[in-house]
């Protein structure tokens, strides 16, 4: 039996998994992108679990997969994102994809690992390119990727301890979020800008993947070992 097969995976309801290894040492959530859902990120879910000791809440998001919150707004997502994570005792970080990223990164965690994380909800490709990369017929939403734009309108900051992970290949509003996240503050702070206004923001890691994009970024192999060794390496 494999490491991993030691972990158990529990339906909470109809629209979570928790993921509990052996021995819990830390807990987290993960929350899958848009378009995609629980099962999905399962996989990666079950590795996190048994490489960081770590239990998991991994939940379809509003207008996903079996979520009770039937469609897909900004409010409606982060109740189902405050949901998980009120099912863990005592949460330390979260790992997000895409919209999911961005949905962590509102949760007040210390430590986020946000993947694909997309900036403005600019998506730009030839609509056969958008439908593979982005999936909108899977998602519950009022219109084609209103829930989305919707989302990702709310303002996001990283965490003390933020990692990005982007594909070579990302699309153009993820890696701008990246540039200007790395951006040390004087770089993009107006020299008139008064003290109170700027803000010292936390140092953000960011980690660049050969020849993926949005999508096929999940299944990386090297994407696991990546958020474990970062999210090992914060201070208790």
């Amino acid at each position: 039996m494999s490491a991993v097969d030691s972990v158990s995976v529990t339906a909470i309801d109809s629209s979570t998994w928790l993921v509990t290894p052996p021995t819990v040492l830390r807990e987290g959530v993960v929350f899958h992108g848009y378009g995609s859902d629980r099962d999905e990120f399962l996989p990666l879910a079950r590795t996190l679990s048994e490489r960081l000791s770590a239990r998991l809440a991994v939940p379809d998001l509003a207008g996903h997969g079996s979520s009770p919150l039937a469609e897909l707004t900004a409010s409606a997502a982060a109740e189902s994102a405050g949901a998980a994570l009120a099912l863990l005792d005592r949460p330390t970080f979260a790992v997000g994809h895409s919209m999911g990223a961005r949905l962590a990164f509102g949760l007040g965690l210390d430590t986020v690992v946000g993947i694909s994380v997309p900036g403005e909800a600019v998506f730009e490709g030839s609509p056969r390119e958008m439908l593979r990369l982005m999936r909108a017929r899977r998602v519950r939403e009022r219109a084609p990727y209103a829930g989305v734009r919707d989302v990702l309108g709310v303002p996001s900051h990283p965490a003390p301890n933020t990692l990005l992970i982007e594909g070579e290949l990302d699309l153009a509003t993820v890696v701008e979020l990246g540039r200007v996240w790395t951006q040390p503050v004087g770089d993009h702070t107006p020299a008139h800008a008064p003290d109170a206004l700027i803000q010292e923001r936390p140092a953000v890691d960011l980690i660049r993947l050969a020849g993926r994009d949005h999508r096929d970024i999940m299944d990386d192999p090297a994407l696991a070992e990546i958020i474990a060794a970062f999210v090992e390496g914060v201070p208790a």
